[in-house]
């Protein structure tokens, strides 16, 4: 799930089923670790699974990229 930076335009952007549950409830989150637990639940994501550093990782490029604050 990696972001690409690329020059700004109106082109959509198509997220899959994951991105949208993190969109989503990013809003009702407190923090980056409370979400990342409401992820694995949600999708069954063992604690410490390559899986769930994956999710992690992409929850911690949204923030770098500013599209999800902590």
């Amino acid at each position: 799930m990696p972001i690409r930076k690329n020059n700004a335009n109106n082109n959509p952007i198509y997220l899959n089923d994951m991105a949208v549950a993190i969109w989503k409830m990013a809003e009702n989150t407190n923090n980056v670790t409370e979400l990342i637990v409401k992820i694995c639940k949600l999708y069954n994501l063992q604690s410490g699974s390559v899986e769930e550093t994956a999710v992690k990782n992409y929850i911690l490029q949204l923030i770098d990229y500013k599209l999800l604050f902590e």
